[in-house]
Protein backbone atom coordinates (compact mmCIF):
# COMPACT_ATOMS: atom_id res chain seq x y z
CA UNK A 1 0.00 0.00 0.00
CA UNK A 2 1.36 3.71 -0.39
CA UNK A 3 2.88 4.02 3.37
CA UNK A 4 2.96 7.02 5.53
CA UNK A 5 3.61 10.41 4.29
CA UNK A 6 5.89 13.09 5.99
CA UNK A 7 5.77 16.73 4.96
CA UNK A 8 8.11 18.82 6.70
CA UNK A 9 8.86 22.72 6.19
CA UNK A 10 11.10 25.10 8.11
CA UNK A 11 14.05 27.21 8.09
CA UNK A 12 16.57 24.79 9.91
CA UNK A 13 16.28 20.97 10.89
CA UNK A 14 12.77 19.42 11.71
CA UNK A 15 11.80 16.07 12.82
CA UNK A 16 8.76 14.74 12.12
CA UNK A 17 7.12 11.62 13.20
CA UNK A 18 3.79 9.65 12.71
CA UNK A 19 2.08 7.88 15.68
CA UNK A 20 -0.15 5.26 15.97
CA UNK A 21 -2.06 6.68 19.20
CA UNK A 22 -2.26 3.46 21.49
CA UNK A 23 1.69 3.79 21.42
CA UNK A 24 2.60 6.11 23.73
CA UNK A 25 5.76 4.63 24.37
CA UNK A 26 7.20 4.99 20.73
CA UNK A 27 5.48 8.74 20.14
CA UNK A 28 7.94 11.64 19.77
CA UNK A 29 7.16 14.62 18.55
CA UNK A 30 3.94 15.95 16.93
CA UNK A 31 1.98 13.27 15.47
CA UNK A 32 -1.12 12.58 13.49
CA UNK A 33 -3.78 9.13 13.15
CA UNK A 34 -4.52 7.48 10.97
CA UNK A 35 -1.80 7.58 8.19
CA UNK A 36 -4.64 6.86 5.82
CA UNK A 37 -8.26 7.54 5.90
CA UNK A 38 -10.69 6.47 3.10
CA UNK A 39 -14.23 8.02 2.82
CA UNK A 40 -17.05 8.20 0.12
CA UNK A 41 -19.22 10.86 -0.18
CA UNK A 42 -21.86 12.17 -3.35
CA UNK A 43 -21.96 15.31 -4.66
CA UNK A 44 -23.91 17.80 -3.07
CA UNK A 45 -23.69 15.73 0.15
CA UNK A 46 -22.02 16.40 3.34
CA UNK A 47 -20.39 13.52 5.43
CA UNK A 48 -17.81 13.86 9.05
CA UNK A 49 -14.49 12.50 10.17
CA UNK A 50 -12.06 12.69 12.21
CA UNK A 51 -8.37 12.55 13.07
CA UNK A 52 -6.33 12.27 16.39
CA UNK A 53 -3.42 14.60 16.81
CA UNK A 54 -1.12 13.88 19.73
CA UNK A 55 1.94 16.05 21.42
CA UNK A 56 4.57 13.59 22.89
CA UNK A 57 7.12 16.54 23.79
CA UNK A 58 7.13 17.93 27.41
CA UNK A 59 5.93 20.82 26.83
CA UNK A 60 3.03 22.26 25.22
CA UNK A 61 2.16 22.93 21.58
CA UNK A 62 -0.46 25.32 19.29
CA UNK A 63 -1.30 23.20 16.79
CA UNK A 64 -2.61 24.44 12.89
CA UNK A 65 -4.50 22.41 11.11
CA UNK A 66 -5.20 23.17 7.85
CA UNK A 67 -5.79 20.84 4.02
CA UNK A 68 -3.91 20.29 1.32
CA UNK A 69 -3.92 18.31 -1.61
CA UNK A 70 -1.42 15.68 -2.64
CA UNK A 71 -0.55 13.33 -5.35
CA UNK A 72 2.06 11.05 -6.49
CA UNK A 73 4.87 12.02 -8.76
CA UNK A 74 4.90 9.28 -11.92
CA UNK A 75 7.63 6.37 -11.52
CA UNK A 76 9.15 7.57 -8.40
CA UNK A 77 5.43 7.75 -6.47
CA UNK A 78 7.03 10.50 -4.45
CA UNK A 79 4.22 12.60 -3.01
CA UNK A 80 3.63 16.44 -3.90
CA UNK A 81 1.93 18.53 -1.68
CA UNK A 82 0.00 21.34 -3.36
CA UNK A 83 -2.42 24.04 -1.93
CA UNK A 84 -6.06 23.63 -1.57
CA UNK A 85 -7.96 27.11 -1.72
CA UNK A 86 -11.56 25.62 -1.66
CA UNK A 87 -13.67 25.57 1.81
CA UNK A 88 -15.52 22.65 1.84
CA UNK A 89 -13.29 20.61 3.54
CA UNK A 90 -13.03 22.04 6.96
CA UNK A 91 -11.70 21.22 10.41
CA UNK A 92 -13.68 22.01 13.22
CA UNK A 93 -11.47 23.49 15.62
CA UNK A 94 -8.45 24.78 13.40
CA UNK A 95 -5.86 25.74 15.98
CA UNK A 96 -5.96 23.69 19.30
CA UNK A 97 -3.29 23.43 22.00
CA UNK A 98 -2.48 20.34 23.31
CA UNK A 99 -0.35 19.65 26.71
CA UNK A 100 3.22 17.15 27.22
CA UNK A 101 1.73 13.68 26.15
CA UNK A 102 -1.82 14.55 25.09
CA UNK A 103 -3.71 13.82 22.03
CA UNK A 104 -7.27 15.20 20.99
CA UNK A 105 -9.62 13.85 18.61
CA UNK A 106 -10.58 16.72 15.80
CA UNK A 107 -13.36 16.51 13.46
CA UNK A 108 -13.35 17.67 10.31
CA UNK A 109 -16.09 18.05 7.28
CA UNK A 110 -16.34 17.43 4.01
CA UNK A 111 -19.16 19.29 1.74
CA UNK A 112 -18.81 18.17 -1.14
CA UNK A 113 -20.15 20.46 -4.27
CA UNK A 114 -22.62 19.61 -6.59
CA UNK A 115 -20.53 19.73 -9.80
CA UNK A 116 -17.50 17.37 -7.74
CA UNK A 117 -16.11 14.80 -10.48
CA UNK A 118 -16.86 11.12 -9.51
CA UNK A 119 -13.75 9.08 -8.82
CA UNK A 120 -10.83 9.73 -6.55
CA UNK A 121 -9.64 13.20 -5.15
CA UNK A 122 -6.68 13.26 -2.18
CA UNK A 123 -5.69 15.29 0.24
CA UNK A 124 -3.44 15.74 3.20
CA UNK A 125 -5.03 16.93 6.82
CA UNK A 126 -2.11 18.42 7.97
CA UNK A 127 -1.25 19.54 11.31
CA UNK A 128 1.58 22.31 12.17
CA UNK A 129 3.49 23.11 15.14
CA UNK A 130 6.43 25.60 16.33
CA UNK A 131 8.55 22.76 17.84
CA UNK A 132 11.41 25.40 19.04
CA UNK A 133 12.71 24.53 22.52
CA UNK A 134 11.63 20.81 22.31
CA UNK A 135 14.85 19.92 20.59
CA UNK A 136 12.96 18.97 17.53
CA UNK A 137 13.85 21.72 15.53
CA UNK A 138 11.20 24.74 14.25
CA UNK A 139 8.18 24.14 12.35
CA UNK A 140 7.29 20.59 11.67
CA UNK A 141 4.11 18.95 9.77
CA UNK A 142 2.77 15.84 9.82
CA UNK A 143 -0.01 14.34 7.48
CA UNK A 144 -3.15 11.83 7.68
CA UNK A 145 -3.62 11.01 3.98
CA UNK A 146 -7.94 11.34 3.03
CA UNK A 147 -8.74 9.36 0.32
CA UNK A 148 -11.64 10.85 -0.71
CA UNK A 149 -14.03 8.78 -3.42
CA UNK A 150 -16.76 10.72 -5.13
CA UNK A 151 -19.81 8.58 -5.89
CA UNK A 152 -20.73 8.12 -9.30
CA UNK A 153 -19.05 6.37 -12.32
CA UNK A 154 -15.97 4.75 -11.58
CA UNK A 155 -13.53 3.85 -14.17
CA UNK A 156 -11.36 1.05 -12.79
CA UNK A 157 -8.29 0.20 -15.39
CA UNK A 158 -4.73 0.04 -16.11
CA UNK A 159 -1.68 -0.81 -18.04
CA UNK A 160 1.49 -2.25 -18.25
CA UNK A 161 4.61 -1.16 -20.27
CA UNK A 162 8.41 -1.06 -20.22
CA UNK A 163 9.33 -4.15 -18.99
CA UNK A 164 12.69 -5.19 -18.59
CA UNK A 165 13.64 -8.50 -18.01
CA UNK A 166 16.99 -10.55 -18.52
CA UNK A 167 17.12 -13.47 -21.30
CA UNK A 168 20.33 -14.82 -19.82
CA UNK A 169 20.25 -15.06 -15.96
CA UNK A 170 23.11 -16.37 -13.37
CA UNK A 171 21.76 -15.40 -10.12
CA UNK A 172 19.44 -16.93 -7.47
CA UNK A 173 17.02 -13.91 -7.91
CA UNK A 174 15.37 -13.38 -11.47
CA UNK A 175 14.98 -9.12 -11.95
CA UNK A 176 11.93 -7.51 -13.74
CA UNK A 177 10.96 -3.72 -13.83
CA UNK A 178 7.67 -2.48 -15.64
CA UNK A 179 6.23 0.37 -15.65
CA UNK A 180 1.77 0.38 -14.16
CA UNK A 181 -0.44 2.72 -15.32
CA UNK A 182 -3.78 3.46 -13.49
CA UNK A 183 -5.64 4.73 -16.48
CA UNK A 184 -9.49 5.03 -14.46
CA UNK A 185 -10.73 7.66 -12.55
CA UNK A 186 -10.51 5.88 -8.55
CA UNK A 187 -7.62 4.09 -6.61
CA UNK A 188 -7.16 0.89 -6.21
CA UNK A 189 -4.76 -1.46 -4.69
CA UNK A 190 -2.60 -3.75 -6.91
CA UNK A 191 -0.78 -6.66 -6.17
CA UNK A 192 2.41 -6.69 -8.23
CA UNK A 193 4.24 -10.10 -8.88
CA UNK A 194 6.08 -12.67 -10.90
CA UNK A 195 6.49 -15.88 -11.09
CA UNK A 196 8.81 -18.91 -13.41
CA UNK A 197 7.25 -21.81 -15.27
CA UNK A 198 8.92 -24.35 -16.95
CA UNK A 199 8.92 -27.86 -18.33
CA UNK A 200 7.81 -30.03 -15.08
CA UNK A 201 8.24 -26.80 -12.98
CA UNK A 202 6.05 -23.80 -11.65
CA UNK A 203 6.16 -21.20 -9.24
CA UNK A 204 3.91 -19.37 -7.07
CA UNK A 205 3.33 -15.79 -7.51
CA UNK A 206 5.74 -13.54 -5.44
CA UNK A 207 5.18 -10.09 -4.76
CA UNK A 208 4.01 -7.12 -3.34
CA UNK A 209 0.80 -4.91 -2.86
CA UNK A 210 0.66 -1.06 -3.59
CA UNK A 211 -1.59 1.57 -4.17
CA UNK A 212 -2.19 3.18 -7.55
CA UNK A 213 -3.67 6.53 -8.00
CA UNK A 214 -5.74 7.59 -11.09
CA UNK A 215 -3.79 8.69 -13.45
CA UNK A 216 -0.54 7.81 -12.45
CA UNK A 217 2.36 5.41 -13.41
CA UNK A 218 4.60 3.60 -11.23
CA UNK A 219 7.81 2.19 -11.70
CA UNK A 220 8.37 -1.66 -10.22
CA UNK A 221 10.62 -3.65 -9.45
CA UNK A 222 10.51 -7.09 -8.82
CA UNK A 223 12.48 -10.19 -7.93
CA UNK A 224 11.48 -14.54 -8.20
CA UNK A 225 13.44 -16.87 -6.82
CA UNK A 226 15.73 -19.15 -9.63
CA UNK A 227 14.77 -22.51 -10.49
CA UNK A 228 17.16 -25.37 -9.47
CA UNK A 229 17.66 -26.97 -12.53
CA UNK A 230 18.85 -24.40 -15.73
CA UNK A 231 17.03 -24.21 -18.54
CA UNK A 232 14.35 -22.08 -20.52
CA UNK A 233 11.82 -20.85 -18.73
CA UNK A 234 8.89 -18.22 -18.91
CA UNK A 235 8.75 -15.61 -16.74
CA UNK A 236 4.86 -14.15 -16.14
CA UNK A 237 4.96 -10.91 -14.42
CA UNK A 238 2.31 -7.91 -14.15
CA UNK A 239 -0.49 -7.00 -11.98
CA UNK A 240 -3.63 -7.99 -10.24
CA UNK A 241 -6.30 -5.69 -8.74
CA UNK A 242 -8.93 -5.65 -5.66
CA UNK A 243 -11.93 -4.48 -8.24
CA UNK A 244 -11.30 -7.40 -10.50
CA UNK A 245 -10.40 -10.97 -11.16
CA UNK A 246 -8.57 -9.56 -14.40
CA UNK A 247 -5.14 -9.53 -14.61
CA UNK A 248 -2.23 -7.70 -16.32
CA UNK A 249 0.31 -9.60 -17.46
CA UNK A 250 3.01 -9.87 -19.89
CA UNK A 251 5.61 -12.90 -20.49
CA UNK A 252 9.30 -12.97 -20.94
CA UNK A 253 11.55 -16.15 -22.01
CA UNK A 254 14.44 -16.61 -19.41
CA UNK A 255 17.76 -18.83 -20.33
CA UNK A 256 19.01 -19.77 -16.69
CA UNK A 257 22.85 -21.19 -16.46
CA UNK A 258 23.78 -20.73 -13.07
CA UNK A 259 27.73 -21.12 -12.12
CA UNK A 260 27.36 -24.95 -11.38
CA UNK A 261 25.91 -25.66 -14.99
CA UNK A 262 28.45 -23.80 -16.69
CA UNK A 263 31.21 -25.27 -15.01
CA UNK A 264 29.49 -28.65 -15.52
CA UNK A 265 29.18 -28.00 -19.20
CA UNK A 266 32.83 -27.49 -19.49
CA UNK A 267 34.07 -30.48 -17.59
CA UNK A 268 31.74 -32.38 -19.89
CA UNK A 269 33.40 -31.02 -22.98
CA UNK A 270 37.01 -30.97 -21.73
CA UNK A 271 35.70 -35.09 -20.86
CA UNK A 272 34.62 -35.28 -24.60
CA UNK A 273 37.45 -33.55 -26.07
CA UNK A 274 39.99 -36.27 -24.05
CA UNK A 275 37.32 -39.62 -25.15
CA UNK A 276 38.07 -38.47 -28.69
CA UNK A 277 41.51 -37.69 -28.38
CA UNK A 278 41.83 -41.33 -26.81
CA UNK A 279 39.83 -42.83 -29.75
CA UNK A 280 42.02 -40.93 -32.08
CA UNK A 281 45.49 -42.04 -30.66
CA UNK A 282 43.92 -45.96 -30.04
CA UNK A 283 43.35 -45.35 -34.25
CA UNK A 284 46.80 -44.05 -35.02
Amino acid sequence: MIGRVVFVACMSVMVVLLFAPTTHAKNKGLAVAPARLEMTVQAGQSSEGSIMVGNYTDKPLTVNLFVQRFAAVDYTYDFDFSSFDGSWILFEQPRLTLNPKEEKKVKFSVNAPDNLASGGHYFALTASADMSGNGLGRIARVVSQLYLSVGGEYKQSGTIGNGSVPFLVYNDKILFTFDAKNTGNIHYTAFFYGHLDGLFYSQSDQGVNHILLPGTTRRVGGAVSAPNLPGLYTLTYGYSTDYSKDIVTKKATILYLPPWSIAALVLLLLAIKWVWQKKKSAKS
